[in-house]
């Protein structure tokens, strides 16, 4: 029960008692009963009005309270006939709700605000509570991190996500930052950092793709060196060869028994000297790729003709070719000339990887509505290590390779404008996958 309602029924228990004993013994007096009972109406009128100027700044600190309770900051306090100190303390308080609702609007504005950026962002953005369990991570996160619904990481640590790059982070001690290569091809600048909330350390990381400013800088310096050796290659290259060949016409001034070794040292090192253009001339290719000249293409006719190619090869290895094709692949815009330089160096990748009696399997699919074509090998799969750097310009693991198939394979799909990456396990399979969006 309210003090209000204790009280009020205090004065009227009174007045009744009074009334009651005033009626036993006035009863033979009507003309000062009714006196009495008239004075117990005025005392109870005057106790009801000072009830009320006793108990008004007792209920407007209870419904001041109350709407302090509740959160909201649009109510103010009547201002009312108040003794001094307290009307002071009414204006007061209405001065501070309403600051206090201006810095709530301002705050909710704030909050707003940081969302909708966070939301765009391309940095993921990840925020963690005092448990370090996550209670942020903005579009670019969830996919980095290949989370489908915020149902997938709400109030989750990274412990709880699979995947490499959780694991990367879960390592990431605060104030560090690293560099972690995702689908063999992706390079994510990952940093731990943290933020005083309420006086106690909170954590926070970024995630910032770098790729196409590594890719670019890498592009820019691999040019520079490939066009500075191949001007002074071909032009030492031709006048060795120049001279060469004029040096094979003084073969019959010779005796003999010196002519023959003399003209076998010269093809020697006339054929070293062309060997040596046509290893430049391949590295040459990767600089002088021409812009694509886009035309429909089916991409399915031109496996074909491919795996034609290669089928005396893979019939040797006992390697069989398998077809996954969803149902009306649709025709692509692409340089078929270019393209056909893509296929033909992952199919050779994959033939070489795949020991005897292995598969390779072409599928041709529809994932999430964008035309994709993944090569697949039964191969021993790739090391992590080794599937990090494998974008890496002129990068190779084979003993006699020059790097120079997926740098170009890579140039030509970035120029496209495809989507590609390589999945793949120690034990296989691999998978190289090309987004055609």
């Amino acid at each position: 029960m309210k003090p209000t309602t204790r009280l009020w029924l205090y004065w009227l228990a009174v007045h009744v008692v009074f009334g009651a004993i005033g009626l036993v013994w006035l009863q033979e007096q009507p003309l000062k009963l009714i006196c009495w009972e008239g004075g117990l109406v005025i005392s109870l009128l005057i106790g009801r009005t000072l009830t009320q100027r006793v108990l008004q700044p007792l209920e407007l600190l209870t419904h001041a309270v109350e709407t302090l309770k509740g959160g909201s900051f649009s109510q103010r306090l009547r201002p009312t006939r108040l003794p001094p100190p307290l009307d002071e303390w009414l204006r007061w308080h209405n001065q501070w709700v309403e600051q206090l609702q201006q810095e709530q609007v301002r705050l909710q504005e704030q909050y707003w605000f940081v969302e909708q950026t966070l939301n765009v962002s391309p940095l993921g953005t990840l925020i963690f509570d005092f448990d370090n369990k996550i209670v942020t991570c903005n579009p670019s996160a969830q996919h980095w991190l290949h989370l489908k619904s915020p149902e997938a990481w709400r109030g989750k640590t990274l412990a709880d996500l699979s995947g490499s790059l959780s694991d990367c982070l879960q390592r990431l001690k605060p104030g560090h930052s690293e560099v972690v290569t995702v689908s063999g091809r992706h390079r994510i600048k990952c940093q731990h950092l943290q933020f005083v909330d309420r006086g106690f350390s909170r954590s926070f990381m970024i995630l910032e793709e770098l790729t196409e400013e590594l890719r670019k800088s890498e592009k820019a310096a691999y040019e520079t060196l490939i066009r500075t050796l191949s001007h002074e290659v071909n032009n030492s290259l031709g006048s060795i060869n120049s001279l060469l060949q004029s040096c094979l016409g003084y073969a019959s001034q010779l005796e003999s028994d010196d002519q023959k070794d003399f003209q076998t040292a010269l093809q020697v090192s006339i054929q070293r000297a062309d060997h040596l253009n046509a290893f430049m001339q391949r590295y040459a290719e990767v600089v002088r790729l021409p812009p694509p000249h886009r035309s429909p293409c089916d991409v399915q006719p031109l496996l074909t003709d491919l795996v034609r190619l290669f089928q005396p090869q893979t019939t040797r290895h006992q390697i069989q070719w398998q077809w996954h094709v969803e149902d009306a692949f649709p025709t692509l815009l692409m340089d078929r000339n270019q393209m056909e330089q893509v296929f033909l160096n992952l199919l050779k990748n994959a033939i070489e990887a795949v020991p005897q009696q292995g598969f390779i399997a072409l599928h041709l699919t529809h994932t999430q509505r964008t035309p994709t074509v993944i090569v697949e090998d039964s191969g021993p799969g790739i090391d992590e290590t080794l599937l990090n750097q494998m974008f890496t310009p002129f990068f190779t693991t084979k003993p006699e390779g020059t790097g120079i198939g997926l740098t170009l394979v890579q140039e030509i799909l970035m120029q496209h404008g495809f989507e590609f990456g390589v999945d793949s396990q120690p034990g296989g399979p691999t998978r190289f996958m090309i987004y055609f969006k």
